[in-house]
């Protein structure tokens, strides 16, 4: 790894703000109650995974062709075998 500590914790951080904010306005400003608690940890969760694959492309630790590209069936089988030992 990269051995970066500080990249997660703010990006957590921001996602957690983000979600303190967007609560109380859904929950009581647009009168949604639980839905608007739901809505606003949704937001805050892909807010999150967006930031994280914004830096990842950044950094050319990830490159976006790669991400549209469906992994091989040889890549996958490991954790097919893996799932399957579950049952």
């Amino acid at each position: 790894g990269l051995l970066d500590n500080v990249t997660p914790l703010r990006v957590s951080l921001a996602s957690n703000a983000l979600n303190l904010v967007l609560d109380p306005v859904l929950i009581f400003g647009a009168r949604l109650g639980v839905a608007g608690a739901a809505v606003a940890t949704a937001a805050s969760e892909v807010f999150a995974g967006g930031l994280y694959v914004a830096l990842l492309l950044r950094r050319r630790l990830l490159r976006l062709g790669a991400l549209l590209t469906p992994p091989r069936l040889s890549d996958l089988l490991p954790l097919l075998r893996g799932g399957a030992a579950m049952l």
